[in-house]
Parts: structure tokens; sequence; C-alpha cells
């Protein structure tokens, strides 16, 4: 009896694969119970002047993480006093990200119609933005960039991602702060 071998199309019909969509409404119910109250981007950015860092930074496209993954415990970011003021620094890990994503999405890749992966040009710059929500006054929006690869299990259908935060955080209303 031969065994079964997986390929790039026959992966995409296996049972797994197919309850994605169910596995994401499973997904949203905590959402819906207040249980995961915040928003996790992706963020795109382009520099005017023709490379990261350079010139002014403008948001290029943000896509919204859904359904809302879990994000661990921010009690691992601490406040370190640097020369330049008080910074968060530290590691969070995102987890439960649907499986209907791929390693090129969450890296911020694009990929063209025939295939080929584009990485970030000079130019742009990718991050991960974690909001929180509270009640009152408008919320933290927190950037993060991707530590290593994605890491997919498919026994849950789901991505995790290791993050590091980083400074230069959008404003309250979302705006580039530079």
């Amino acid at each position: 009896m031969p065994f079964t071998r997986l390929t790039r199309s026959t992966f995409a019909s296996t049972l797994t694969q197919r309850l994605i969509p169910a596995v994401d409404n499973a997904r949203d119910l905590a959402t819906k119970l207040g249980m995961r109250p915040y928003q996790v981007r992706l963020v795109w950015t382009l520099w005017t002047g023709g490379r990261r860092g350079l010139g002014h930074e403008t948001i290029q496209r943000e896509e919204l993480v859904e359904p809302t993954p879990e994000v661990g415990a921010m009690d691992a970011l601490t406040e370190q006093l640097t020369a330049i003021g008080i910074e968060e620094q530290g590691d969070l890990v995102i987890d439960k990200i649907s499986g209907r994503y791929t390693e090129e999405d969450l890296r911020g890749f694009t990929v063209t119609d025939n295939g080929e992966v584009l990485p970030l040009e000079d130019a742009q710059q990718f991050y991960y933005e974690v909001e929180f929500f509270t009640s009152g006054a408008a919320s933290v929006r927190r950037r993060f960039s991707i530590l290593g690869s994605p890491s997919y299990d498919p026994g849950r259908a789901a991505w995790q991602v290791r993050l590091a935060r980083v400074g230069e955080d959008r404003t309250r209303d979302g705006e580039v702060s530079r």
C-alpha cells in the first residue's frame, strides 16, 4: 500500500487545511466574548529618502490580523532607562494566527502572480503593531519587529511568531510620529 505524498497542491486539500474556516470561526469567539481586547496589525511603511530611516516615514499599507490571534503576556516587556529616556524592551509571542496566512504574509513579503517571492525594498519597512483597548483614552500602538521565521503547527492550523519590541510607535490616532 503506497503512503500519501503531499505536494503544494495536495496539501491545500487536506482535512486540516479545509477546516481552517471553521477553526477561525471558533477562534473568533474569544474576541466576541471580550477575551482578546486588542488588535494585531501588519504594517508596511515607505521612507521618502529611498532607504529605511531616511526622510519621512509614511504608511503604505496595513492589514488587521483576523481572527484576533492570542497575544502573550505583556509582562515580558520591561521599561529600560536609556540615553533618550525610558523605553519598553523585550519579546512578545503572538500565537494562534490563522492557518490561512502564509509564511510570506507573516514576514511582510510580496508574492507575485507567478509565485515569485519579493522581499522588502530598501525604502520599505514592515512591522507588527499591537494595540490594547482600554476604556477611556485612545490606546497605545506598540511596534514590534519579527524575530526569526514564523512557526506553523498543522495540528492546530495555527502560526506563531516571536516579536521584539522596537520604538517609534505610531501616535494613538494612527499617525506616524516622525
